[in-house]
């Protein structure tokens, strides 16, 4: 699936492992890898993407490696079976 990645200008490194722990709570997942088809490493940070197929324009969270994670490109290939947490949720 690509999925569009969303400017992160302001975004520590801090807050992607914070929402590394936002996508681990709110997913029903037990995928433990990047996000990246072929990527054997183990996820450690999370990104916001949008679907471009999503007509609502929702802002969505995906876990990646530190690589695919930093990589500044707009466009990210991502496995079909990650599941993308909305942003909106609350404790």
């Amino acid at each position: 699936m690509l999925v569009s990645r969303l400017s992160e200008e302001s975004i520590t490194q801090k807050a992607k492992e914070n929402w590394l722990s936002y996508w681990k709570y709110f997913s029903k997942s037990s995928h433990q890898k990047c996000s990246v088809p072929n990527c054997a490493k183990n996820h450690n940070q999370a990104i916001f993407v949008a679907d471009p197929n999503d007509q609502q324009e929702s802002i969505y969270v995906v876990p990646l490696c530190a690589e695919h994670g930093n990589n500044e490109s707009n466009q990210l290939e991502i496995q079909d079976n990650v599941e993308l947490v909305p942003i909106g949720f609350t404790l």
